[in-house]
């Protein structure tokens, strides 16, 4: 320790000046660094070396595989060929830290993407989008529905959607900015949020449909040649900060709505289609409104207004459902006028048959008595002729 601090005090005194005048020792300036000093007044050493740009070049460079897509130039990062092109492009070393990028809306829910040109931007990861092409002869302003019409290169082309056109239908998202006629491209949202549109004419909340002209509605298109797709919904009402939320595409039903008077029936090819009721149905069978009516109108003919409908004749015939087996059976239990007489008709218990034995007991002695018939001498018959013995003895016997 105590050659340390000589060999310190040596040193110090060889840069010691004395000035006899003042009788005083200094260290010259620029000897010894202080606090006013900086790096700038010590010279660089063989290990701790000062930063240059060529170095932090030179540096970024020897992590990067010569001949890959990433190359640095005074603070530029730049993709100067397509990493898929590359069978193994080679990063050894490169750690990307924290990325920035600009907030929209007020919220982070962004990825950094590439639309394979080599350029990188930043767009809403809650958006599911197709970047598209224009090739009709007039512009699309952005927030219209489009539908798919082909494919051009790697990016798929579009037009306008309208609900009153099945070739048209169903649309697959909205243009997020207006298209330029004849080749101008924007992208397809599929799913999110399509923003700074003019929403005026809604209000917040409204579902959103394909109108039958072109563009939206928030009625659903009415009749059998429209379809009904309903794609989006209000965020914000605005004249030229409004916003709209897609919720999917491709939702629409072949036959939506009903004219007054027609009806569906399906197909052979498991189909609905539509016909009126007034109408004959070619090669289906159906019978139409008319014919019904012309049926039934015959079928009640000129019949009794109390016995024109299939209760009152119901009612008329008792609600016997086996009418015909109690006609029949009643039927031949009948007397005929023509071919039956008295022996086909039973005794009831008032109007008797006659017999003879009924006959003798009706006549007692007090009918005999009224006729004053002297029975001696009536024709010269004995009276024994006339009445029986049982008679005959009664009166003899008073």
């Amino acid at each position: 320790m105590a050659s340390t601090k000589a060999t310190e005090l040596a040193q110090l005194s060889r840069k010691l000046t004395y000035n006899e005048g003042t009788n005083e020792a200094s260290i010259p300036t620029g000897t010894i660094l202080t606090t006013g000093d900086n790096t700038d007044d010590l010279s660089e050493g063989s290990t701790n070396l000062y930063y240059t740009n060529a170095r932090v070049d030179a540096e970024i460079d020897s992590y990067v595989t010569a001949g890959t897509a990433i190359t640095y130039s005074s603070g530029t990062i730049s993709v100067v060929q397509d990493v898929a092109t590359t069978a193994s492009p080679t990063f050894a070393g490169l750690t990307v830290g924290a990325l920035t990028y600009p907030a929209t809306d007020g919220t982070d829910r962004q990825v950094m993407i590439t639309d394979g040109s080599g350029t990188i931007s930043f767009d809403d990861i809650d958006t599911i989008q197709t970047e598209a092409t224009n090739q009709t002869a007039s512009s699309i302003p952005i927030g219209t529905p489009v539908y798919q019409t082909g494919v051009s290169g790697n990016t798929i082309t579009v037009a306008p959607a309208d609900a009153s056109s099945a070739s048209t239908m169903p649309a697959i998202g909205v243009v997020d900015a207006t298209m330029s006629a004849s080749g101008g491209t924007a992208n397809v949202i599929h799913m999110g949020y399509v923003k700074s549109i003019d929403t005026s004419s809604y209000s917040e909340g409204d579902t959103l449909y394909i109108s039958a002209s072109g563009g939206f509605t928030t009625t659903a298109p009415a009749g059998e040649a429209n379809l009904i797709q309903n794609m989006a919904r209000v965020i914000k009402a605005h004249a030229t900060n409004g916003s709209i939320v897609v919720m999917g595409a491709g939702r629409s039903n072949a036959v939506p709505n009903l004219n007054d008077g027609n009806i569906f029936i399906g197909n052979s090819s498991n189909q609905s289609i539509t016909a009126s009721l007034d109408t004959t149905v070619s090669g289906l069978g159906y019978a139409t409104q008319t014919y019904v009516d012309t049926e039934i109108a015959n079928l009640v003919d000129s019949a009794p207004g109390t016995l024109d409908t299939l209760n009152e004749l119901a009612a008329a015939l008792g609600d016997d459902a086996n009418f015909s087996t109690t006609v029949t059976t009643s039927l031949a239990d009948k007397i005929s006028r023509t071919t039956d007489d008295t022996d086909d008709l039973s005794e009831g218990s008032t109007n008797l048959y006659y017999t003879d034995a009924r006959v003798l007991a009706a006549v007692t002695q007090t009918h005999i008595n009224s006729l004053n018939v002297d029975a001696d001498t009536l024709d010269g018959q004995h009276y024994d002729d006339i009445i029986s013995e049982a008679t005959a003895l009664a009166i003899a016997l008073g």
